[in-house]
């Protein structure tokens, strides 16, 4: 895809922080896998098991280290064109559609 001729904008929230501190999403550096998930998922289906309780299991198993709750508030979204290369490319596909719309 060949953006240099696309317009950045200005409308995004850079959220990847604080969604680090919030804990994010698993699968992330030592999270479990999405074949992980679905083997948990048969596994608690069959045997009748919460699945929450395998999956942190599976989490610590993996390296995930232990599921504990963060205190404290996360960090603000950022507003405006990010400075790494991925967050500019998201803002000149975001400004290419809101130029197209």
């Amino acid at each position: 895809m060949r953006t240099d001729d696309f317009r950045p904008s200005d409308n995004v929230e850079d959220d990847r922080e604080a969604s680090a501190a919030r804990g994010g999403l698993p699968g992330g550096a030592g999270g479990i896998g999405i074949g992980t998930i679905i083997i948990v998922g048969l596994i608690s289906w069959y045997f009748g098991i919460d699945p929450s309780v395998l999956l942190n299991g599976a989490q610590i198993f993996t390296g995930g280290g232990s599921v504990s709750q963060q205190s404290g508030t996360a960090p603000p979204a950022t507003r405006g064109t990010p400075n790494d290369p991925t967050g500019k490319f998201v803002a000149l596909v975001l400004g290419s559609t809101e130029d197209t719309w």
